[in-house]
């Protein structure tokens, strides 16, 4: 499933939200949440979750280590040039590049001019730019586009999969996500398909299984292409935790591997299970349950993302109506807000 969020704006003390929801893919929610994580916050506030009343109000230089997700080196954009800080923000690669990614596998993607290549913690060139995109390396293997098509490089920029597809997601489980004359499928390292590209869409690969399209319902493959569970959903997303999210008339609910409603479709938007909790939106508002269904955290909030590192996203909007300005927070799994932008 496409997950709903709200695009943003970042200062060092406020986050504006410029569109309302809108569907995003996976890479997007990624970037949306790595965006939200790396704002250099000056103040904390923190507070009561249930009555708002400030608890201690402190001000610091914010450290990297209390965000959720915690890459060694962060971008940085300095003066329209991009290089990367450490987690206090200590500029480690000079900005000199048009365009970086996040460092995996210690590699980076960076844009010089027109052309992507890869470069090392140092800041060294590894594999020369000549790459339309590029993507970071994940299990080994790196995606890039050349003249239009998208292939991938190993480590030594060698092409080991001709650039021959339309759309490819990185590996996952051994295999990637391809898109080829229109159609989606999945192909293993080697190059070879595992699944022939079959399918409407399809959605990466987890716990075993992947989510796929077909005249317009959803079903579960397994590794080899055989269908487990019989494309009839409206919407599905991976497994996660052990359950799949779906969609039959308009709500949202949850499956297990055998095709059984472990939670039954009743929510009007819902996100995937992450450390045991899902964002669920009940009358406009997202809380949050466990495994059991159980509300554990009351829908309250405007937006809320996936826990991560104990912690999660959330925002509560000042005019809802407009969409216009926002408060950030942290929360725990027990609804605390941890941290509160100020």
């Amino acid at each position: 499933m496409l997950p709903k969020l709200n695009t943003f704006r970042f200062d060092d003390q406020s986050i504006i939200t410029l569109k309302p929801e809108q569907m995003v893919d996976h890479n997007d929610w990624f970037n949306i949440q790595m965006q939200l994580q790396m704002i250099k916050i000056k103040r904390l506030k923190y507070v009561n979750a249930k009555t708002g009343k400030t608890i201690i109000t402190k001000q610091y230089n914010f450290e990297r280590t209390h965000r959720i997700v915690n890459p060694e080196l962060i971008p940085k954009q300095i003066n329209g040039k991009y290089g990367y800080s450490d987690r206090k923000f200590q500029i480690v690669i000079e900005p000199k590049f048009d365009e970086v990614g996040l460092f995996q596998e210690d590699l980076a993607p960076v844009r010089i001019g027109k052309k992507w290549g890869f470069i090392n913690k140092k800041g060294d060139v590894r594999i020369e730019p000549e790459f339309q995109q590029a993507r970071p390396f994940d299990e080994g293997l790196a995606a890039v586009m050349v003249n239009n098509l998208w292939g991938f490089i190993d480590k030594s920029g060698k092409i080991v999969i001709e650039p021959a597809f339309e759309s490819v997601t990185s590996f996952h489980e051994e295999l990637a996500l391809v898109t080829f004359k229109g159609k989606r499928g999945f192909i293993r390292k080697g190059g070879q398909f595992a699944i022939p590209t079959t399918y409407d869409n399809a959605r990466e690969f987890s716990e075993g299984l992947a989510a796929v399209k077909l005249n317009d319902k959803w079903g579960f493959v397994d590794y080899t292409g055989n269908i487990v569970i019989d494309d009839k959903f409206d919407e599905a997303s991976r497994f996660s935790d052990g359950l799949a999210l779906v969609r039959l008339n308009g709500k949202y609910g949850y499956i297990d591997k055998k095709d059984n409603f472990v939670i039954n479709t009743q929510f009007e938007h819902a996100e995937s299970f992450s450390e045991g909790l899902a964002a669920v939106r009940i009358n406009g508002k997202y809380g949050y349950i466990n495994k059991r269904g159980e509300i554990v955290i009351g829908p309250q909030y405007d937006h809320a993302s996936n826990f991560m590192g104990g912690l999660a996203h959330v925002i509560i909007f000042e005019k809802p109506e407009l969409n216009i300005k926002g408060q950030g927070f942290e929360i725990d799994k027990a609804g605390n807000v941890i941290g509160k932008i100020q």
